[in-house]
């Protein structure tokens, strides 16, 4: 399934007038008229109640616990129990992908179709004055343990594509590696993992040491698995070692089929 998806914005491009919306921290889902699909097509087993309350319009947006919740979401959405946690699931919707019209009359109709059922939000857009003003919002954001800022382009059409109508703004970046060894917890967590060993697929060996729940550091993903995380920014290249993620959080197992 394509969907529209966003390119990260790079500080030449001039914020000024366009749209901003929170990044969500959520997994992305497709409101067909019948299911809840993921981006790759695969269908979430949401409750009947859940879907029984969706318009019939096609809808775009994400499933969402709350910030900095993203594994847990992970966990509820793609179980096949339908009666576990989707009582605490958010539809946050921001396009409607089958209305050929610009964004802003897209908006309207996804708040008319949508604004007033209980299990859906449709996500605030206020237009970006200055550079200053992203920043400032993006400082906010991050305040509440926010994932960061989407920015998009007053009058811009849905595309099926990822796009240079769609920013994104973070001061994390997220990537994925595979775990290749385990070291051993030290202190309080003696007897549980302590960093995962992971490879990017650049090569690059590094560890992931935070970001860990007690259940994750007795169980933690096995060797050859791909699992999530995020970092600051590539450490710089010194005596002949290549750069590696600086300050690397895990954020969770790589979910098949989302």
């Amino acid at each position: 399934m394509q969907v529209l998806l966003a390119k990260t914005w790079m500080p030449d491009i001039n914020p000024s007038g366009f749209l901003i919306s929170e990044k969500l921290d959520g997994v992305r889902s497709i409101w067909n008229g019948k299911h809840l699909l993921s981006r790759e097509g695969n269908r979430f087993h949401a409750p009947d109640w859940f879907t029984a309350q969706l318009p019939n319009v096609m809808l775009d947006g994400e499933l969402w616990l709350g910030r900095d919740m993203l594994q847990e979401t992970v966990s509820i959405v793609t179980t096949e129990r339908m009666d576990k946690g989707w009582n605490r699931i958010t539809y946050m919707l921001f396009d409607v992908p089958d209305i050929r019209a610009p964004f802003e009359q897209r908006l309207e109709i996804l708040r008319k179709v949508a604004g007033h059922i209980k299990i859906c939000h449709v996500l605030d857009q206020i237009k970006c004055t200055s550079r200053e003003h992203m920043d400032q919002a993006l400082k906010v954001v991050k305040s509440m343990n926010g994932e960061g800022l989407m920015l998009r382009k007053p009058g811009s059409f849905y595309e099926h594509k990822r796009s240079s109508t769609l920013y994104k703004v973070k001061t994390w970046i997220d990537a994925e590696a595979v775990v290749i060894d385990h070291t051993p917890g030290k202190g309080k967590y003696v007897g549980m993992m302590g960093n995962l060993v992971c490879r990017l697929p650049s090569g690059v060996q590094f560890e992931i040491g935070t970001g860990f729940d007690d259940d994750d550091r007795t169980n933690p993903p096995p060797v050859g698995s791909t699992v999530m995380f995020k970092y600051n920014r590539m450490t710089q290249a010194t005596n002949g070692k290549k750069p590696k993620p600086y300050i690397p959080v895990f954020r969770g197992p790589r979910p098949k089929g989302i």
